[in-house]
């Protein structure tokens, strides 16, 4: 997973990352748009989508900020879409 400001290599970075969300975001939304999906179940997908994230954190701060993510997902096991890859930039 690659984030703007946050490269996430293992789970260790995920708990970090994901931690750092939960001690400073109070509340927060995302509104999905230009979601494209190519691919199929046997050579995976490319899933293409913009992001608007919108959050308060617990100092008061709002934060509005326009992302756009790219993705590679695999199809595992039992049917299960997996992640392999995540890019994320703000727009």
């Amino acid at each position: 997973m690659l984030f703007p400001d946050f490269p996430i290599g293992n789970i260790s970075d995920f708990e970090r990352w994901y931690g750092g969300v939960i001690e400073n975001v109070q509340w927060n939304a995302h509104e999905l748009s230009n979601l494209k999906v190519s691919g199929d179940e046997k050579k995976g997908f490319s899933v293409s989508v913009d992001v608007g994230w919108k959050a308060r954190t617990y100092k008061g701060e709002k934060i509005n900020m326009a992302v756009h993510q790219d993705w590679e997902v695999s199809v595992g096991g039992e049917g299960k879409f997996i992640i392999t890859k995540h890019r994320a930039t703000v727009k």
